[in-house]
């Protein structure tokens, strides 16, 4: 956006935006004093092009925000980074099959490239997993179970098949977890 419009200036505009929406937004100021380029780079933003631009310098700036909300996406929030045998490995959130409970320990099933599992024992409550990961789609079926919800095959009254065949029991309680 520029920063000198009217009514209000692309700055203010801009903190606004990011209080409205309590989200970090990527942005691009232009404008034709570069005295404002320190002002914007204050607030974050993520490039800053002088007037007269040429498309080519547009380009550039596109393209940082693309890779950007690339790394931004595939950084962490979509791994888990998983201990076992003392060692840490790094695991993509939908490559896990599935997380059984039992009691302080979990165990998480990954399904591997081989068209195998990995299990990791890890301490932590199924309840404090499933709250922490409901966000990349984890649903409860079983009072000791959770899935991904796209890695579900076929559902029926009493179990879940899994896309790698496994076959696990569907709690009369959690049914609704699947509707939606």
């Amino acid at each position: 956006m520029d920063i000198q419009m009217p009514k209000i200036n692309g700055i203010d505009f801009y903190k606004q935006l990011n209080q409205i929406t309590q989200k970090e937004t990527v942005g691009i100021f232009i404008s034709a004093n570069p005295s404002f380029a320190i002002d914007a780079y204050e607030i974050d933003i993520l490039d800053f092009i002088l007037k007269p631009a040429s498309f080519e310098r547009f380009e550039k700036a596109i393209s940082k925000v693309h890779d950007f909300i690339n790394i931004k996406n595939n950084k962490s929030e979509n791994y888990l980074t998983l201990k076992q045998d003392f060692l840490s490995e790094k695991v993509k959130i939908s490559d896990i099959s599935y997380v059984e409970g039992s009691g302080e320990y979990i165990k998480i099933i990954v399904n591997t490239s081989q068209n195998q599992t990995k299990t990791f024992m890890q301490f932590q409550r199924l309840k404090d997993f499933e709250i922490e990961y409901a966000k990349y789609g984890f649903v409860r079926i079983h009072k000791s179970y959770l899935i991904l919800k796209e890695n579900i095959l076929i559902s029926s009254f009493s179990s879940v098949t899994l896309k790698n065949g496994k076959n696990l029991p569907l709690g009369r309680v959690y049914k609704d977890n699947l509707k939606n």
